[in-house]
């Protein structure tokens, strides 16, 4: 974890790319009302969804389209909601703080995400199939 006044992270100044891992950053300034590392963390968490809502939509999107050429809004909202309610499994990898900023960098396997959403989608299968 950086400490206040070291040197700014590689991973500040250049988004890190990794093709196995999906990549949140955020960070928060420290002036604000509140923790300032809930925010950078809820930030960071919020830019990690929004990687993992961008995969599900072009996969999803593109299904829908082969079944009937027409995508509502209502579906993509709900994309998001379920994206942020499932996001488990994420690893924190780094900190790093100036005098005014706090930035947190988190990370989710795109195999861990898979098999954990696998996991979810057959455990609501077989509630379902209960009922």
């Amino acid at each position: 974890a950086g400490k206040s006044g070291e040197k700014q992270k590689t991973w500040v100044k250049k988004r890190p790319i990794n093709h196995l891992y999906y990549i949140g950053i955020g960070f928060s300034d420290k002036n604000i009302e509140g923790d300032f590392r809930e925010v950078a963390q809820q930030n960071a968490l919020k830019d990690l969804a929004s990687q993992i809502k961008i995969s599900i939509a072009s996969t999803e999107i593109h299904k829908m389209i082969e079944k009937n050429d027409q995508i509502s809004d209502s579906y993509e909202s709900y994309m998001q909601a379920a994206v942020q309610a499932e996001l488990e499994g994420y690893e924190l990898m780094d900190t790093w703080e100036s005098k005014k900023q706090y930035w947190m960098y988190f990370r989710l396997s795109k195999e861990k995400y898979a098999e954990i959403r696998r996991k979810n989608i057959q455990k609501a299968i077989t509630l379902a199939l209960d009922f």
